[in-house]
């Protein structure tokens, strides 16, 4: 067993470089600028462990970049700082106090609003527990040691498919937590331009930020409803900008540029209609995995997070709200409960308009009234809560019709 020698090394420089931002997000520009010298001397460590002279020569230039960036927090009154490094490809040191500038135009902007840390955990996620293990088992074995006399590809694409509202999101959010990864989360609207060429040059942009944090540990980019980005093609209203978008993800998700390289970026995608997804694209991601609507035991799960756990009386069994809410996703069971509360909070506090006439003062000094939540608090809510059943029946079966043909 080939024993890696980098992951200590990769996960000092993951604390440092976490240390680092923390500071500097609070204002303690004196400690961010020490943490980032550290994460420069890890970086600089790191890099003798590339597998590629290009890896180990653009480690060292970041290395560099963080000691020029920490000579510029501790010079903070001569220039002003703006953001933290992040984007590839450092720009001139003379530079470095402007890291918006690291890449042409606004991209890194743009591309730093989708960096999250992740804090949900897969205790969080009620039920979907054969789902989770699935998703663990996948991006475990990409991550465990492989024997040196056995060749196998590890799954670094995932596509999560099913009904809206039952969580891919949030499994998402847990693999990149669980990972310790940085999170992108990327709606597609952040990736669409109506100017020819910017969407694609965003696309590229978010797959190397991605690669570049993975110098300091791991990256989730995480793309939802990623069949309004590439619907299948032979459509008469695709255009040139559609091809462009669409050729630009192929090369991203086929890894043309991390080829030899070992930093770890696994992409997950998310939609509710995969049959509409580019037979190309589709192609691309290794394992598929369905999020199915949540089961009777997932319900239950769900409901108690939602309310037990939040400090909620019912004099209603739960297991009536179970019983009653088939076919509801993890997004309709939310609602019910917000309404059941809301109902409940309205009934008990009707004098809150009259506080707020009064003053602000006035209100902020009242302490809301509860009770526990009743029959009638979820026959209510149940009923402007409603759910199309005979469409999810039909999605099922589109759903269970497409994993057999794919």
């Amino acid at each position: 067993m080939k024993l890696d020698l980098s992951g200590p090394v990769r996960a000092a420089l993951d604390t440092a470089l976490g240390n680092a931002r923390t500071q500097e997000s609070s204002g303690n520009n004196a400690e961010a600028a020490n943490a980032y010298i550290k994460a420069a001397g890890l970086m600089e460590n790191y890099a003798a462990y590339a597998l590629t002279r290009a890896d180990q020569e653009r480690r060292r230039e970041k290395s560099i970049h963080y000691l020029d960036y920490a000579r510029a927090l501790r010079n903070e009154n001569r220039r002003p700082i703006t953001s933290r490094p992040m984007i590839s490809q450092p720009p001139p040191r003379a530079e470095v106090a402007a890291p918006e500038c690291e890449t042409s135009g606004s991209l890194p902007q743009e591309i730093a609003a989708l960096i999250h840390r992740s804090k949900i955990t897969w205790d969080q996620i009620g039920g979907l527990e054969p789902t989770k293990r699935e998703i663990k088992f996948t991006y475990g074995l990409a991550l465990a040691q492989k024997p040196d006399s056995i060749k196998f590809a590890g799954w670094k694409r995932m596509l999560f498919y099913g009904p809206p509202g039952t969580g891919k999101t949030l499994l998402a959010a847990a693999t990149s937590n669980g990972l310790g990864a940085t999170f992108f989360n990327v709606k597609v609207s952040n990736l669409l331009s109506k100017y020819f060429g910017e969407s694609s040059k965003l696309i590229t942009a978010l797959f190397d930020a991605a690669r570049d944090e993975a110098d300091a540990g791991f990256s989730v980019v995480f793309i939802d409803e990623i069949e309004s980005l590439v619907m299948a093609r032979g459509d008469s209203s695709d255009n040139g900008a559609e091809r462009k978008v669409l050729s630009t993800i192929l090369s991203e998700l086929d890894g043309l540029a991390d080829k030899g390289e070992d930093r770890y970026v696994l992409t997950i995608a998310a939609t509710n209609a995969p049959w509409d997804l580019d037979d190309a694209v589709l192609s691309r991601f290794q394992k598929r995995i369905y999020i199915p609507l949540p089961d009777a035991g997932a319900r239950r799960a769900i409901a108690e997070i939602l309310l037990l756990r939040t400090g909620h009386q019912l004099e209603y069994p739960l297991e009536a709200v179970v019983e009653r809410s088939q076919f509801f996703s993890g997004r309709d069971l939310e609602r019910l409960a917000n309404q059941a509360v809301n109902i409940m909070v309205e009934e008990m506090n009707i004098d809150i308009p009259k506080l707020v006439d009064r003053g602000r003062d006035e209100i902020q000094n009242y302490r809301l009234r509860t009770r526990p939540l009743t029959k009638r608090d979820f026959d209510i809510a149940f009923d402007r809560i409603r759910v199309d059943v005979e469409r999810y029946k039909q999605l099922e079966l589109r759903y269970r019709a497409f994993a057999e043909s794919n």
